[in-house]
């Protein structure tokens, strides 16, 4: 029995939150062109039991590149896009954020705690999990250290 391909749509609110975290927050996302991330959701499939991260990041690597506007993909499942609220949403895409070189290289950052400690040490170890997470557009958030 062959599998059926993943089907995409556009994640129109994508772009929007990214933007509106990359204005909000320059202190960590400096650097970030939001014009060159592409968010999608696949609609056909139920989310993998062990996906942990809640979405995937692809670079567009070259030539392809050459004709397209998007370095980055960033994809969700819409089942696990659509069971969070607006607060999980924003940090789900503030997460998928700081994955993104800052160099304009496309290249993915590798994922890390050192790198991603900001996350944690503010919204908590299994913050995408905990239903009481701040709002990050709504509530300001100091990610410096303490």
């Amino acid at each position: 029995m062959s599998q059926s391909k993943p089907e995409y749509e556009h994640l129109k609110e994508f772009r929007t939150i990214a933007e509106k975290l990359v204005n909000m927050y320059p202190e960590v996302l400096d650097g970030i062109d939001t014009k060159v991330i592409q968010g999608v959701v696949i609609t056909n499939k139920d989310p993998k039991d062990d996906d942990k991260d809640k979405y995937e990041i692809r670079n567009v690597p070259y030539p392809i590149r050459m004709d397209t506007a998007f370095d980055y993909y960033v994809i969700f499942n819409q089942k696990i896009w659509d069971g969070f609220d607006e607060a999980h949403q924003n940090a789900l895409v503030m997460k998928a954020l700081l994955r993104i070189s800052k160099e304009g290289d496309a290249k993915v950052v590798p994922y890390d705690l050192k790198d991603h400690a900001i996350m944690v040490r503010k919204l908590g170890v299994d913050y995408l999990d905990n239903q009481s997470i701040p709002n990050i557009l709504t509530t300001k958030v100091d990610w410096t250290k303490e």
